[in-house]
Parts: structure tokens; C-alpha cells; sequence
């Protein structure tokens, strides 16, 4: 599933500087068929696991790098 790969590369940004998934505070979800959006919301449910993440899907034509299905822009809140 596209969208669960990417949700671990999200994942792993915040990692780097000593946060977690529940310190994102905002998602935007592009995919290049809309008819996926139930699959994506079922994969962001799993990966974020209760967390409360403001998000938007967006439908595109096509992504940057050809082939992609899903692209995911996330942002973090970390308190340091």
C-alpha cells in the first residue's frame, strides 16, 4: 500500500530530531486517483493510531517524480 510506505518515511523525519508521529500537527495527502481515498484514510488511521492530525486530500493530475501515487507534506510541533 503507497500510502503506508510513505507514512513510514514520515515517520522517520520526525524520528531524526527526537519526535514521534502524535507531534504531527498537520497532513496534506496528494494522490493521483481520488478513488483511493478510502484506502489512504484507512493507512493514516493504522499508521497514526488514534493521533489527532488535521489533513486534507488533494486529487492531482500527477505527481513530481512519474509513477508516485500518494505524496504526503507533513508538519510537526516539537517542543524542545
Amino acid at each position: 500500500q503507497p500510502t503506508a510506505i510513505t507514512m513510514t518515511q514520515v515517520a522517520a523525519c520526525p524520528k531524526q530530531q527526537g519526535a514521534r508521529l502524535g507531534d504531527l500537527t498537520r497532513l496534506t495527502i496528494y494522490v493521483t486517483d481520488i478513488r483511493d481515498m478510502a484506502a489512504v484514510s484507512a493507512a493514516l488511521g493504522k499508521a497514526l493510531k488514534g493521533s489527532v492530525v488535521v489533513s486534507a486530500l488533494v486529487a492531482v493530475s500527477a505527481l513530481a517524480v512519474p509513477g508516485l501515487l500518494v505524496e504526503i507534506e507533513a508538519t510537526a510541533v516539537i517542543d524542545r
